[in-house]
């Protein structure tokens, strides 16, 4: 009688798995499904744009910034898939103390777009403090200029305070509440020598208040371009209970790293 098969658990460590375990064409089988995947993602993004009001040059622009840095959003996606996931529960990042704290932020790179949904701009505000070393500089876009001065000194941090017409703190400058207006003010910080500088903006709802929702997420879709196209950084900090629903998902599309709140 011919000898059973031994069950899976019986299996000694150096037999051979049945090729259905681990077959040859299984590489093969995962790049064609990741290929399918990206290429499907791609077509999505474009498809978003052009929907957005996008010109055939701000396509050109989005796309060329995309392919510059493929290699680092390729290297991002296998340490993502190895680790952590894109969203990390917040209360997760609030357990954390030292140097745990900062490994579980996601990793600052240049061209990168980051999300932060909290009531209060605590961890967004860490997040700047801790990036702040490997940073040419950091603009902040609030409304809260006194509490955000507290986390830097005006040398390595400027704010714009928004919505004001003087203010007296220390490397802060008053700026319109008008998107349209800010814009040159983002460009003219972003243009300067020292690479990655970093667009830190904690008042989208007062933006997004004073202006609407369409201009306001263009002025986002049109940063997240101006840090691709100069290395730059993109930080948002905003409640998501002060939008619905419909609104936060669109916010959350373009971003690289979303961290939620529970």
């Amino acid at each position: 009688m011919s000898e059973e098969t031994p069950l899976p658990e019986r299996r000694g460590l150096g037999e051979r798995r049945p090729e259905t375990e681990g077959g040859p064409d299984e590489g093969a089988g995962a790049y064609s499904r990741g290929f399918g995947d990206g290429v499907r993602s791609a077509l999505r993004e474009v498809m978003a744009w052009a929907s957005r009001g996008h010109t055939p040059a701000e396509l050109r622009i989005f796309a060329e910034s995309r392919l510059a840095h493929l290699d680092e959003e390729v290297a991002l996606k296998r340490r993502t898939l190895l680790s952590a996931p894109r969203a990390i529960p917040l209360e997760n990042l609030l357990r954390l103390r030292g140097t745990d704290a900062r490994s579980a932020f996601p990793p600052l790179l240049p061209g990168y777009t980051y999300l932060f949904l909290e009531e209060r701009p605590q961890l967004a505000r860490r997040f700047v403090v801790e990036s702040l070393p490997r940073l040419g500089g950091a603009l902040g876009l609030t409304r809260l200029a006194g509490e955000l001065r507290r986390i830097a000194p005006a040398e390595q941090l400027q704010i714009l305070d928004l919505g004001v017409e003087s203010t007296s703190e220390p490397g802060t400058e008053p700026a319109s509440s008008n998107v349209s207006g800010l814009t040159g003010r983002v460009q003219d910080f972003l243009g300067q020598e020292k690479v990655p500088r970093l667009i830190y903006l904690e008042a989208f709802d007062f933006l997004n208040t004073c202006n609407g929702f369409e201009s306001s997420i263009k002025f986002l879709y049109w940063a997240s371009g101006e840090v691709r196209r100069h290395r730059g950084v993109l930080l948002v900090s905003t409640d998501p209970e002060t939008m619905p629903l419909s609104q936060v998902k669109t916010l959350e599309r373009d971003f690289n790293h979303v961290v939620k709140a529970p």
